[in-house]
């Protein structure tokens, strides 16, 4: 899960360097969304308690 934020926030970075913002601001958002998925599993919730089908 962390890998899938830390991927999105490489994303944001080259998107923000190349003055792409709505693609850096929709990236960050899904690396904050995956760090908080990461922290509820390491908080002892399970995946399906926290992502709805």
């Amino acid at each position: 899960m962390l890998e899938r934020a830390k991927e999105f926030l490489r994303v944001a970075e080259l998107a923000l360097e190349n003055g792409l913002y709505n693609g850096c601001a929709a990236n960050c958002y899904y690396a904050l969304f995956w760090i908080t998925i990461s922290a509820m599993s390491h908080a002892g919730f399970k995946q399906e308690q926290v992502i709805t089908k």
